[in-house]
């Protein structure tokens, strides 16, 4: 099962739900990838949040907005924890039409 979660609010609760929910899905064998918009493209700065690296060695994957995280100062790829990716809108619409279970978060 694909689980689409999408964040847009830099705040610790949307963080700390992302990764609570994140984990849950993984542990159940799920593919899980979390798609980061608007503000909360600033929670994939290096060192803010300290579950994301180990979402991301379970395999999810965490895509940032690129027009968004371009917005808010993160202005490469260099700019993300490792791991994280740029990511579009487009793909973002290609990812809601393959998930089975999509989440607003934020």
């Amino acid at each position: 099962m694909l689980i689409l979660m999408l964040g847009s609010t830099d705040s610790q609760a949307t963080a700390e739900k992302i990764v609570n929910l994140a984990s849950a899905s993984l542990s159940r064998g799920h593919k899980t990838i979390v798609f980061f918009n608007a503000e909360s493209t600033k929670l994939l700065e290096p060192g803010r949040i300290e579950g994301f690296p180990g979402l991301l060695s379970r395999g999810a994957r965490l895509l940032a907005c690129v027009t968004s995280a371009r917005e808010t100062g993160l202005t490469s790829q260099g700019d993300l924890i490792e791991g994280a990716e740029m990511s579009s809108l487009g793909e973002l619409v290609d990812l809601f039409e393959a998930s089975d279970r999509t989440m607003f978060l934020g």
